[in-house]
């Protein structure tokens, strides 16, 4: 039979581990009310501390101490960090099932109000978002607690944190590689890869055109990226991009150097000032090192480390909805601890992707 144990009560409230619970199921993780009710509960935590004496017995304030503390460090850190995937994706967070909204007809332009106004249909297409079950977890020695090592473990439970933010950026980068390489995760609403040479602004047919860029990564192709991606055009033969919005280039380790000269560089090769400095945002991702293989809901992507990609800020792209955000999980008590003398620590979220709007990037193989 499982003995339940006694949690104290401090002053007639509940104790630390039931308030840090309800804190986390009630206010949004990394909120500024989440952070401000965190730190009123380190603080409180900290004084049963000091209050207690340590030693080789596993006391409740030392329990409480494991529980609270490392639901503080998880969620003060998964409240700082902030994956580069949310400047290049659009990210939904929602428990609700999500379709893939692509709208199809752009806003119309103003025209001169005379007579009646014409009224203009927005078209669009919807295909659910498929998410998956993600998780990782750590285990902590019993013995380490006893003997106040949660300094020791304190690291590995705020990268926790950083792992989550690290499968966004994965699973992001996982798609535009894949879209590029025409490799099946799912189509763009025209049935074609995402980075393709024959898509069109209709599912069911229309005028041809081209997000890709074949060839060696240079600025020439730089600028032939930038002059296709703003001469993109609807279903009435109207630009889809407006100069303004900001831009994104993405690239990995191999290309850092030539990217850094294009974007970076006041003065260009020839000696003439550079006139592709600050048109875009140099962002250099770890995933898009050669022979890194990405694992996209059991599809398996391997990169070459010259794929490179021009996109749009906070681009519709690439959809991620976050059905679950990530929840921190412990067990200290039972049979499997009561045997092992092993509490298990860990997190758990549901999250997937989908493509959307194809119109927002322009990308290549780079070779």
């Amino acid at each position: 039979m499982q003995l339940e144990r006694m949690s104290p009560v401090l002053s007639g409230r509940p104790p630390l581990r039931a308030q840090a619970t309800r804190i986390h199921k009630s206010v949004k993780p990394g909120s500024m009310a989440h952070l401000a009710r965190i730190g009123a509960l380190s603080k409180e935590l900290a004084q049963l501390a000091n209050a207690t004496p340590g030693g080789k017995s596993l006391d409740a304030s030392k329990f409480e101490s494991a529980y609270v503390g490392y639901h503080t460090t998880f969620h003060n850190r998964l409240g700082t960090y902030r994956s580069f995937g949310r400047s290049i994706a659009t990210i939904v967070e929602t428990d609700n099932i999500v379709d893939r909204q692509v709208w199809l007809t752009k806003t119309p332009k103003m025209r001169p109000w005379l007579g009646d106004k014409v009224l203009h249909k927005l078209r669009a297409e919807s295909h659910p978002i498929v998410t998956s079950p993600q998780e990782v977890s750590v285990e902590i020695p019993k013995k380490d607690l006893e003997n106040d090592k949660l300094g020791l473990y304190r690291p590995a439970i705020a990268r926790m944190a950083d792992a989550y933010e690290w499968a966004l950026d994965e699973l992001i980068i996982g798609m535009l590689v894949a879209g590029v390489q025409g490799i099946a995760l799912g189509a763009t609403y025209d049935g074609q890869n995402l980075i393709d040479t024959d898509h069109t602004m209709l599912s069911g047919g229309g005028t041809a055109q081209s997000n890709r860029v074949n060839g060696v990564f240079t600025q020439a192709i730089y600028n032939t990226a930038w002059t296709r991606y703003l001469t993109l055009k609807d279903e009435n033969g109207t630009p889809i991009n407006v100069a303004g919005r900001r831009m994104k280039l993405v690239v990995g380790p191999a290309l850092r150097e030539i990217a850094r000269e294009i974007i970076d560089q006041q003065t260009a090769a020839n000696g003439e000032s550079n006139m592709d400095r600050g048109t875009a945002d140099l962002i250099v991702s770890p995933y898009l090192t050669a022979s890194n293989v990405i694992n996209v809901n059991g599809t398996l992507i391997t990169v070459t480390g010259t794929e490179w990609f021009l996109i749009a800020e906070e681009s519709s792209s690439i959809l991620v909805h976050v059905k679950q955000p990530p929840v921190f999980l412990s067990v200290e008590e039972g049979e499997f601890a009561f045997r092992t003398g092993i509490w298990l620590y860990g997190i758990e979220a549901e999250f997937g992707a989908a493509y959307g709007l194809w119109q927002e990037v322009v990308g290549g193989p780079g070779a």
